[in-house]
């Protein structure tokens, strides 16, 4: 995806809150830690993972997120969204 270098990425995701599950987040082929999606109260949850600009150094970046297994479904299906922030 396009990013812009040394600026932080923000990856928001949508998903079933009764199905959660955890997620390896990698950069650029580095692994930068692990995404647990927390139980909501609702049908739907949302959660943001901050992508440290330290981790963005091209004006193409590669996320990659990798199930974690027995952490629940598999989620990588759903969609994610990214947005890089103005400041």
């Amino acid at each position: 995806m396009a990013s812009i270098p040394r600026r932080d990425l923000i990856v928001a995701k949508r998903y079933d809150a009764a199905i959660r599950g955890t997620v390896r987040v990698y950069v650029d082929g580095v692994f930068i830690g692990e995404w647990e999606f927390p139980e909501r109260q609702f049908q739907f949850g949302e959660d943001l993972f901050i992508v440290p600009a330290s981790f963005i150094t091209e004006e193409q970046t590669r996320i990659t997120f990798e199930f974690v297994p027995g952490s629940s479904i598999d989620i990588n299906s759903l969609y994610y969204s990214v947005f890089v922030p103005r400041s």
